[in-house]
């Protein structure tokens, strides 16, 4: 049985086909070649070509590995603050029924106080339901932001990723 990502998996979910790329970069294979370690050779343009790709090719590696992450930290912050919301709304809402329960079982002059409470918390209730509702809007654009520059910053890899392996191609039939 082969062991499965869960990150990786996430990403297959949101960005079908590009999984596999994602993959490439975040946990690379020893087969890809580094061009730190390999020797160039100074008379070859394509040595040299390579080794300008490579630059590019980490700097884009690492701007998708930072990309992720920020997807993910914008993730997380966004489950906390509506955790916070939702917390805040049940207890609003015990409150409201702890109201309701009290006037049903008497009838007297404090059924004004409660019911000034009662229009509070309902109050209450509606400004953090908007709140919830404006902290998803806020996350749903900057997750589409982040999402934005993760698909040009793949898009130059593949470009660099193209070039290198044309060089290769190249390369190999000379």
């Amino acid at each position: 049985m082969e062991y499965e990502n869960p990150v990786i998996e996430h990403y297959r979910n949101i960005f079908p086909g590009y999984a596999d790329t994602l993959e490439k970069i975040i946990y690379p294979s020893i087969e890809q070649p580094d061009y730190e370690t390999k020797e160039l050779n100074k008379n070859s343009t394509t040595d040299v070509i390579e080794k300008l790709s490579a630059g590019k090719s980490k700097t884009l590696k690492a701007t998708v590995k930072e990309l992720l992450n920020e997807i993910e930290i914008r993730k997380g912050l966004n489950s906390g603050l509506n955790t916070k919301i939702n917390d805040e709304i049940c207890k609003t809402k015990t409150y409201l029924h702890e109201i309701n329960e009290i006037c049903q079982r008497r009838y007297d002059n404090e059924d004004l106080k409660f019911g000034r409470r009662r229009t509070q918390l309902e109050n209450r209730l509606i400004t953090l339901e908007q709140e919830k509702r404006q902290k998803q809007k806020e996350f749903w654009k900057d997750s589409m932001f982040l999402k934005k520059y993760l698909m040009g910053a793949l898009a130059d890899y593949w470009t660099v990723f193209g070039r290198e392996n044309l060089f290769n191609e190249n390369d190999a039939q000379t």
